[in-house]
């Protein structure tokens, strides 16, 4: 488990280092795009209508309907649909084991 979120927060890293300053849809994710502006990163459908501002430092990969997300070092998770279910408040997520209840 701890392997496969080393290897997500690299894939992560990578789509990051593609940011400009005008909106680029850079990561696929089964349904919905992150994409970024102004150095921070968001969500939006397969139509384009964004889901989410682009308020996010970092938007890890989705595993099944949730993503990790960093804001402002703290980290919190997201659903596919764009709703948090976990505020941006926690200074570490891991060893994450999701369940239907989240």
């Amino acid at each position: 488990m701890r392997k496969s979120l080393m290897i997500l927060a690299v894939i992560c890293l990578l789509f990051l280092s593609t940011a400009a300053a005008e909106p680029q849809i850079y990561a696929g994710q089964g349904g919905v795009r992150v994409y970024a502006e102004n150095g921070r990163v968001g969500l939006m459908d397969a139509e384009g209508r964004r889901l989410t501002k682009a308020i996010y430092k970092e938007i890890y990969p989705f595993d099944g309907e949730y993503a990790v997300v960093r804001k402002n070092g703290k980290y919190g998770v997201l659903r596919r649909n764009g709703s948090k279910t976990v505020s941006c408040k926690w200074r570490d997520i891991t060893g994450v084991e999701w369940q239907d209840e989240l």
